[in-house]
């Protein structure tokens, strides 16, 4: 059986605009890849260490969702792999993006 050849591309919610994370979806979807990816961790990453400003890793899914309307979302590094997070609170936090509910 053959497979597809699918692309992504891992976008990082740290020292970056919501605005400018839209406009890199935005593009990516047009230019026809397949996937989009952000990180959960609860501190940035890189130079500066846990100084520089970073987005909620599941927030930031729904405003990927919000922002494209073909590309598949996915979520690197869920808290709950490492135990920063609950189980529960993961899978609470992952139903209102796939379903636009709200989490009340």
């Amino acid at each position: 059986m053959a497979y597809p050849l699918r692309f992504g591309l891992k976008a990082s919610g740290q020292s970056i605009s919501i605005e400018q994370l839209r406009g890199c979806w935005r593009v990516a979807e047009e230019a026809g890849f397949d996937h989009l990816w952000d990180f959960d961790h609860l501190a940035s990453i890189g130079p500066n260490g846990p100084d520089k400003p970073i987005y909620e890793g599941w927030a930031l899914q729904a405003a990927m969702a919000e922002a494209t309307s073909r590309v598949r979302i996915a979520i690197a590094s869920a808290g709950s792999a490492n135990r920063s997070r609950s189980s529960s609170l993961c899978s609470r936090r992952s139903a209102p993006i796939s379903t636009g509910a709200t989490t009340g």
